[in-house]
């Protein structure tokens, strides 16, 4: 949250009203992508669609948030530099490729 978020309590309240098991269920079922929250209250028939089984679980890899969070930056910085050093891009058709106007 942003020290000078002009309204904190509502902020808040967004964002517990986003992460309730209740309203994860339904944005799930809404748009059949499995929620990123555990808690969400989901029917069985639902689950066995949209979430992951318990074989697919053992082999989910996490990265080392810890690293990526201390090298971001580097990262990005790096990414800049080389857009910096990259000649620009021409626009030109693929062959046999037409063209839109």
């Amino acid at each position: 949250m942003p020290k000078k978020a002009p309204n904190k309590e509502a902020a808040y309240a967004y964002l517990n009203a986003m992460l309730d098991a209740k309203a994860m269920a339904d944005l799930a079922a809404a748009s059949f992508y499995a929620p990123a929250n555990g808690v969400a209250l989901l029917d069985a028939d639902l689950k066995s669609r949209i979430d992951f089984s318990e074989a697919e679980r053992t082999r989910l890899k996490f990265p080392d948030y810890g690293y990526v969070a201390k090298n971001t930056a580097e990262w990005q910085d790096g990414g800049t530099r080389m857009l910096r050093e990259t000649e620009p891009l021409t626009a030109r058709p693929l062959r046999g490729v037409p063209l839109h106007p």
